[in-house]
């Protein structure tokens, strides 16, 4: 996570806050929803790899947070069963993707855990701006009001806890 703390901390949007906030959040839920031990543990290691991919690209970055996961699992002796669950976890991150588990459902919620806000509109600028200047994303902004009202619109939470809150 160093690399991440180094490379996107002037990003608009997914910078460290971004990824302390979603660690945070799917902690809270987890908890909240009776996760504990090892299924807590690889949770939270999925959410401070889940943007590392940022460090190299926009598109799929996913994949990339999960390649550099698993390596620093390998290195660290986890078993390649571990290291493939949290692998899941990260790929759950994928917008409009189906989660598949528990794990991959909290990880969702708490990734898009500003949707439902006070804060939303705040948020969806940054995303913008990080588009735009970040990524070079040339994007007008009634496609991109456009985006986000769909993402608002189709996303629906899963965990009891996040639906509760909303």
């Amino acid at each position: 996570t160093s690399t991440l703390l180094e490379h996107c901390k002037n990003y608009p949007y997914h910078n460290p806050r971004h990824t302390t906030g979603v660690f945070d959040r799917a902690t809270y839920l987890a908890l909240a929803e009776g996760v504990d031990g090892e299924d807590l543990e690889d949770l939270q290691i999925a959410a401070l790899f889940h943007d590392t991919g940022f460090t190299e690209q926009y598109k799929k970055n996913e994949h990339i947070g999960a390649s550099i996961a698993r390596k620093w699992l390998t290195e660290k002796w986890h078993n390649n069963e571990r290291i493939e669950k949290i692998e899941g976890i990260i790929m759950a991150t994928v917008l409009f993707s189906t989660p598949k588990t528990h794990l991959q459902n909290i990880i969702q919620d708490a990734d898009l855990d500003n949707i439902g806000t006070k804060e939303e509109f705040f948020y969806s600028q940054r995303m913008l701006e990080e588009l735009r200047h970040v990524w070079g994303v040339d994007t007008s902004d009634c496609s991109y009001w456009q985006f986000v009202y769909t993402l608002l619109t189709k996303y629906k939470f899963h965990t009891n806890t996040a639906k509760s809150e909303r």
